[in-house]
């Protein structure tokens, strides 16, 4: 499995991949990031990490984002200050440094934590932030994928359906 040797393979990565697509076929989830792709994401992502700025959590996490090129990699690192609240987290970092050099389509987005927790997981507000971007949530449970569309993932989120 694509997935489990990524997340799980020769670095013990505890960590999430998403995945952009339109169906929720698993096999298109599977074809659309290649293993050498996977593991150069989740090593941009352990890099993304030394760059963070959390002197107040310790917890440092980064993103790598994987342009729809296939090729191109925008990384993101969380940035905290004492007023938690105020935090940017890895995720949202990279999207939208993304956003902001004019991409709006990606294939996929890895992050990983340092040190690494059992489970790493998107925080609501990134969930909602990719609301406008068609992608799933993939993790590793005891070696078994779950698969889900975000808004599975958060119920009632505000959507762009929501706007007046």
């Amino acid at each position: 499995n694509l997935f489990k040797s990524t997340i799980t393979g020769s670095h013990s990565l505890k960590a999430y991949i998403i995945c952009s697509g339109n169906s929720q076929s698993e096999a298109d989830m599977t074809q659309q990031l290649s293993e050498e792709q996977a593991k150069k994401l989740m090593e941009a992502a352990i890099a993304a990490a030394s760059n963070a700025h959390a002197p107040y959590s310790k917890y440092k996490v980064g993103a790598a984002l994987l342009l729809s090129n296939g090729t191109d990699i925008v990384p993101g690192c969380n940035g905290e200050n004492c007023a938690y609240p105020n935090t940017n987290c890895a995720e949202k970092t990279a999207v939208c440094s993304a956003v902001a050099r004019g991409h709006r389509s990606f294939t996929a987005l890895a992050a990983r934590g340092v040190p690494a927790p059992l489970r790493l997981l998107p925080a609501a507000h990134v969930r909602v932030l990719r609301e406008d971007f068609p992608i799933y949530l993939v993790r590793s449970d005891d070696g078994q994928f779950v698969k889900r569309l975000l808004g599975e993932c958060l119920p009632e989120a505000f959507r762009p359906e929501c706007l007046l």
